[in-house]
């Protein structure tokens, strides 16, 4: 890592260095609370350089570096660095929003590759470099960048060092996470236009807005008397999603015990297709048009009830930036180039009841190693384009 990105870890710059133009951000002093050391967020931002790295046009195919020289968005994205993002920030959000059990696991693996015998054993002999006929063990920040991307897709494969792979996986989702989500003070995000994304802002100040009565959750105590006051404190719900109404009622003094039940994990399979604006039937893109999701209910032969929904999600950058999967610096930027032409669908399996989900749970795990299995001995790659299907 050069001078300028190890000056970026731990939230401290100079006046004259801000980094890449495309992540702008406050000269603030910002207070954190993740708790990751110095030498942490140091390793953390060398995962993060190699997991978006340079990519030089010249590995591109023919398509993709014409759509890149017609963009200028698009090729300073190809140009860019992950290593630009601050790693405070990035920590942060992982602290903040992830699982515990894998924020201690990120902890550990980080603290691992701050150390060269930790760096040793969890990269192999690759962190071995050889300087005037002697080998050097290094650490993690002080390995070349391509010697870290083959690390990290070792990891990404790799079923017996389940730490690495974990610590990867939820790297790489925050990771992207956050830097397709970052806005300035103008609410932009220079990645937005590079693959397309879009965002209409626009106000219609002239309206006037009639503040509700409720507005700021204050009853009118005048025009009410005790009768209509308790009758309307009854008739009130609130909900904020399935998995955050149980806490939200518990909370709020309710003690039904049913509270809660009924919640079970669904299983589900996700596949995406790209369709080419070239010589296709389709215009716009994915993320136009309203923002609902469309379902389709499948039955069983003579059934009422549907076992199996399939659902086509309307994605953001960050969502789906943390979905994709991750094969090589270059093939993750490829796969973002294509966003605004990407559709998506996954299929839900219906609860019936503990012991069924958690069968289908198992089952569909057993699935997915079958697939990756076949996929690795195959080389097939992790989604096929509607062209190449016709």
């Amino acid at each position: 890592m050069n001078a300028e990105n190890r000056e970026m870890v731990g939230g401290t710059r100079g006046k004259k260095k801000r980094g890449h133009p495309l992540l702008r951000w406050s000269t603030k002093q910002e207070t954190f609370s993740h708790g990751f050391s110095q030498s942490d967020l140091q390793a953390l931002s060398a995962i993060c350089e190699a997991i978006m790295p340079p990519v030089p046009l010249l590995s591109l195919d023919l398509d993709m570096k014409l759509k890149v020289l017609r963009n200028d968005a698009l090729l300073s994205f190809f140009k860019s660095s992950g290593s630009h993002v601050r790693p405070d920030e990035v920590a942060e959000v992982m602290a903040t929003k992830a699982m515990p059990v894998t924020v201690t696991v990120v902890r550990i693996v980080l603290r691992l590759l701050t150390f060269r015998l930790g760096t040793l054993l969890l990269c192999g002999f690759v962190c071995l470099d050889k300087k005037n006929w002697s080998l050097l063990l290094l650490k993690f920040s002080d390995i070349s960048l391509e010697k870290r991307e083959k690390i990290l897709q070792k990891w990404n494969k790799q079923w017996y060092n389940p730490l690495a792979r974990i610590a990867f996986m939820m790297i790489k989702a925050i990771f992207l996470f956050y830097y397709f989500t970052w806005t300035n003070e103008n609410t932009e995000n220079p990645a937005w236009d590079a693959i397309g994304y879009k965002v209409d802002i626009g106000e219609n100040e002239d309206t006037e807005h009639e503040q509700r009565p409720l507005e700021k959750g204050i009853i009118e105590t005048a025009k009410e008397d005790e009768a209509t006051i308790k009758q309307r404190m009854i008739n009130k719900v609130v909900a904020c999603g399935s998995l955050m109404t149980p806490g939200l009622l518990s909370s709020s003094g309710l003690r039904n015990p049913n509270i809660g039940r009924g919640l079970h994990i669904h299983p589900i399979l996700m596949a995406w297709g790209y369709f080419p604006e070239k010589n296709s039937d389709f215009n716009g893109a994915a993320h136009e048009g309203e923002i609902m999701t469309s379902l389709h209910y499948v039955f069983e032969i003579d059934s009422t009830t549907p076992n199996i929904t399939l659902e086509t999600p309307a994605l953001g950058p960050g969502t789906f930036a943390a979905l994709i999967p991750w094969v090589s610096g270059s093939d993750v930027k490829v796969r973002l180039a294509k966003y605004a032409r990407t559709s998506h669908i996954f299929v839900t399996v219906r609860d019936e009841g503990v012991f069924l989900s958690l069968f289908h749970l198992i089952f569909f795990f057993f699935f997915f190693l079958i697939t990756q299995h076949l996929r690795n001995r195959l080389r097939l790659p992790d989604n096929v384009s509607a062209e190449n299907q016709k």
